[in-house]
């Protein structure tokens, strides 16, 4: 079971869109977290202005010292006690809880889903061995029965009960082999590995 517990925490997508809504959920709180400390903007002016009704007079202003003028701002903005904030930083603490206690609940299912699958697996196979040795013994019972009609010890009747006999354990084990292969299958696809047992693969297109 541990074996292939392992094989569905690598392979199943859920469990891969599960840990991508982690990180997000634990980038958002980073984000909140930020927002709730102060934020100072320090910034520098500086430019040249020119001022007459003529324009190559305005451009000699240019180059003069006095037309220079430069600034240095501060800006802090701080709300110590934002509430919203804080609101919005509960709300995604909430909701990170919220998504472990579905990823919980979601690998309790996996397991349960996978013991359920090697169960019928296992179940499948003893069916598949009893109903491939019911078939010999029904093949001996008709070869046995034919002979004992050669030498006259046997009737039609009994010859054909004895291959009507030998066709249904036929059909049960046809139809052992196909529960075995579905079972086969409910198992891959509770594991993640379908696709690569039926060797398809998938690719997006850029």
């Amino acid at each position: 079971v541990q074996e292939a517990m392992d094989d569905a925490l690598d392979r199943r997508p859920e469990l891969r869109l599960q840990q991508i809504d982690n990180d997000i959920a634990s980038l958002d709180r980073r984000v909140a977290k930020n927002e709730r400390l102060p934020d100072l903007n320090v910034g520098f002016r500086y430019g040249l202005a020119g001022q007459s009704n003529q324009a190559s007079r305005a451009f000699d202003q240019l180059q003069g010292f006095g037309a220079r003028n430069w600034g240095v701002f501060v800006n802090l903005s701080w709300a110590p006690l934002g509430r919203q904030a804080g609101a919005n930083a509960e709300s995604l603490r909430a909701s990170a809880g919220i998504l472990k206690l579905e990823q919980k609940e979601f690998l309790a299912r996996l397991r349960l889903e996978i013991r359920a699958a090697i169960r019928a697996l296992q179940a499948s196979e003893r069916r598949v061995v009893a109903s491939e040795k019911f078939r010999i013994l029904a093949e001996r019972s008709v070869a046995a029965e034919r002979q004992r009609f050669l030498n006259g010890k046997s009737r039609n009747i009994e010859v054909s009960r004895e291959e009507d006999s030998l066709a249904r354990a036929r059909t049960a084990e046809i139809s052992a082999r196909i529960q075995f292969l579905k079972a086969s299958s409910d198992l891959d696809l509770a594991t993640g590995r379908l696709l690569e047992r039926k060797n398809i693969e998938l690719s997006i297109k850029k």
